[in-house]
């Protein structure tokens, strides 16, 4: 807020009076938030405390051009090649942990082990699988990618550290969305095997016990009445003829599945975090960032194959939608005046 102290601004009963105690009811503190201006000679004594407490510009010659210049010296603007080059790799290196390079794996000593859960895991593991359900082995990118928007906050947006706690849930439930959504358009029937019948229930089949991460395939079950294994016999066949169709498919199932969920968590994920920034509420800033999450999503059929010496992972997706929001939202403090 500009407030401009002349004779006439500070008199009692003016409207600027109460202009400035609305301001001073949302901001305690009018350091970094209120700009007095001193546009003709008034008595100190007249002037408010909430005004005197920050220091008054005075201007030497046109006024406006001063305040402006004193105004864009104030709102931190990044600079397009600290901002960019900073946002990807702090995307990336969010992406390579989701997608399965442990890069915590030097502090696996110190990380807490939780008997009942028959595992060693970190609490943030711990947090993420049981209560937002992301899924997937490595569970430290919402806290990375949480990490990174929230520097991108601190140095260009100079956003508060109260508010700044507000990153993870926003970035939580935006993953969670994306992830159930995603999950949902390729596992409709909401089950964990992958070998999972596109006819056949579990009424019909029955599934071998895991074998580190292998399934074995499904079988009829032994318990079946003669007409319902007739039934489920009959329902294979078609099934059989039916799986080359969906391998083909899948690959654009997947595409698409991959495009909702990218959409779906950068607007969730902008739609928070404009509640903490001005510069991310545009909707310049949301349609960039969910244009490039979307794009990014595509490839959620893409795969690292193992033969590279990485186990098969998503690796491709995690590292460019990571890169390129963050990307999308440093952009955004490239622009002053926002």
């Amino acid at each position: 807020m500009i407030f401009l102290i002349s004779p006439e601004s500070v008199e009692p009963g003016r409207y600027t009076l109460t202009e400035l105690a609305f301001a001073r009811h949302r901001w305690r503190s009018a350091r970094g938030r209120v700009l007095p201006v001193l546009i003709a000679p008034t008595p100190l004594e007249r002037t408010p405390a909430y005004l005197t407490s920050v220091q008054i510009l005075k201007p030497e010659g046109n006024a406006a051009a001063e305040v402006a210049s004193f105004v864009d010296g104030i709102i931190p603007v990044a600079k397009v090649e600290h901002a960019l080059p900073l946002a990807a790799a702090l995307g990336v290196a969010s992406g390579m942990d989701s997608g399965g390079i442990d890069l915590f794996a030097p502090l696996k000593p110190f990380r807490l082990e939780f008997a009942s859960l028959q595992t060693e895991a970190s609490v943030a593991d711990v947090v993420v699988k049981r209560l937002f359900l992301v899924g997937g082995e490595f569970c430290h990118a919402p806290y990375v990618f949480a990490l990174a928007i929230a520097a991108l906050l601190l140095i260009w947006d100079r956003t508060r550290f109260p508010r700044l706690l507000w990153v993870l849930p926003i970035i939580l439930a935006a993953w969670s969305g994306a992830y159930h959504l995603a999950d949902g358009v390729i596992n409709p029937r909401g089950s964990d095997v992958p070998q999972l019948g596109l006819l056949l229930s579990t009424e019909c089949l029955s599934y071998g016990e895991a074998e580190e991460d292998n399934v074995k395939p499904p079988t009829l079950r032994q318990d079946l009445s003669p007409d319902k294994r007739a039934l489920c016999e009959e329902l294979q066949k078609y099934e059989t003829q039916l799986r080359p169709l969906y391998a083909r498919t899948q690959a654009y199932l997947f595409t698409f599945a991959g495009l909702g969920a990218g959409f779906l968590g950068a607007l969730l994920m902008m739609l928070g975090l404009g509640r903490l920034s001005p510069r991310l509420r545009h909707l310049e800033a949301v349609v960039l960032a969910v244009f490039a999450g979307s794009l990014a999503g595509a490839l959620l059929n893409t795969k690292v194959p193992a033969a590279l010496g990485f186990k098969e992972t998503l690796l491709p997706l995690f590292v460019l939608w990571q890169a390129a929001v963050a990307m999308a939202i440093a952009w955004q403090f490239t622009k002053p005046g926002r």
